[in-house]
């Protein structure tokens, strides 16, 4: 038996005649819409009322050379190697992004700020809310990556966030100062006690070489006054080769000098209290050595960075969106209002039925 001839054994299938439910929709017009009102005044109050949102941004890049030249005035002058742009730039990136700068911004800033408003938390939860509300990124890292901007989110208060985001970069810039300085003065230390390891080295040789000196001449002088030389041995018309005055000077002749001369060095040389004016580097040693201490390892008027764009008050918020807001409420109201047409004339339907 086929189809066409036993068709009632099949039932047609419920179909959905959508002029009728157009129909029945407009029926329900009314609950539509004020369902939809409702939900668009719901939308408009809570844009109007809820607090909000500013974010202040500041950029930061690069210095120039110039901005870092009173870090390397006195040190050029002390022959200390001078700090490059992109140390200290670096230096400045690491405690801009670093957790410690963070903490310290939470102790001085945003804890008091936290306990003058009355809303004190466990350190834990006003931490995290801090993550929310400052932000430390690269807004182009693959273009520009020296690029750095400084962002603060705070509701209601524009003059605060853009204060804060200027008093971090103030808080980043003394801390790498600080680590400058330290650096510095670290390195002067350093260099100073080499320099004064030297200087002891010089002034122990030195004194060591008169004592021998001393005991040459000691020397020198049992033989002069053995073979009765008191005066000087230069035979008249006669003039001594360079090798033998040498000898006489410091060598096996000096005996030749006579036992007066001897005597008259070996006299200075006991009394001698002081060598250094007979040490040949050691003034230019000293010379370094005072001029490491004029090193200021913390000048005035260094820019540790160039600020592109200041933390400037908003005048716009961010949030709330208010005409994004009133659209989502038109939409979820239609929404909301059509399903519920929709679950009244099923309702109705099977009334109807039964």
């Amino acid at each position: 038996m086929t189809l066409e001839q036993n068709p009632q054994q099949y039932p047609a299938s419920d179909e959905i005649d959508l002029i009728e439910l157009a129909g029945k929709l407009w029926e329900q017009k009314w609950l539509i819409a004020g369902v939809t009102a409702f939900c668009i005044l719901l939308a408009v109050a809570y844009a109007l009322l809820s607090t909000p949102v500013y974010q202040a941004t500041a950029t930061v890049s690069p210095p120039l050379s110039a901005d870092i030249a009173p870090l390397n005035e006195s040190r050029i002058q002390a022959k200390l190697p001078a700090l490059t742009v992109d140390e200290v730039y670096a230096l400045f990136k690491r405690n801009l992004t670093s957790r410690s700068s963070y903490l310290w911004f939470f102790r001085d800033y945003y804890r008091p700020y936290r306990e003058e408003q009355g809303t004190l938390a466990p350190r834990d939860a006003m931490l995290k809310s801090l993550d929310n509300l400052m932000q430390v990124s690269q807004p182009d890292q693959r273009n520009n990556p020296s690029i750095y901007t400084v962002s603060i989110t705070l509701p209601g208060e524009p003059e605060l966030a853009a204060d804060w985001a200027t008093r971090y970069l103030e808080l980043v810039t003394e801390r790498t100062m600080s680590d400058i300085a330290a650096n510095t003065e670290k390195e002067v230390a350093n260099r100073i006690a080499a320099i004064d390891r030297n200087i002891a080295d010089l002034r122990e040789a030195a004194r060591i070489r008169r004592e021998d000196r001393i005991a040459r001449l000691q020397e020198a002088l049992v033989v002069a006054e053995a073979v009765g030389y008191e005066s000087p041995q230069v035979v008249a018309g006669r003039t001594s080769g360079e090798s033998e005055l040498l000898q006489m000077i410091d060598g096996s002749l000096m005996y030749m000098r006579g036992a007066k001369a001897i005597r008259s060095e070996l006299k200075l040389l006991s009394e001698r209290e002081n060598d250094d004016p007979f040490i040949g580097a050691l003034r230019d040693l000293q010379i370094d050595r005072g001029l490491l201490t004029t090193v200021n390892s913390r000048p005035e008027n260094v820019q540790l960075y160039r600020l592109d764009s200041p933390a400037e008050v908003p005048d716009t918020p961010i949030k709330p969106k208010k005409a994004l807001i009133v659209v989502l409420g038109l939409v979820v109201g239609g929404m909301l209002g059509g399903m519920l047409a929709l679950i009244r004339i099923a309702v109705r339907n099977r009334k109807h039925n039964q």
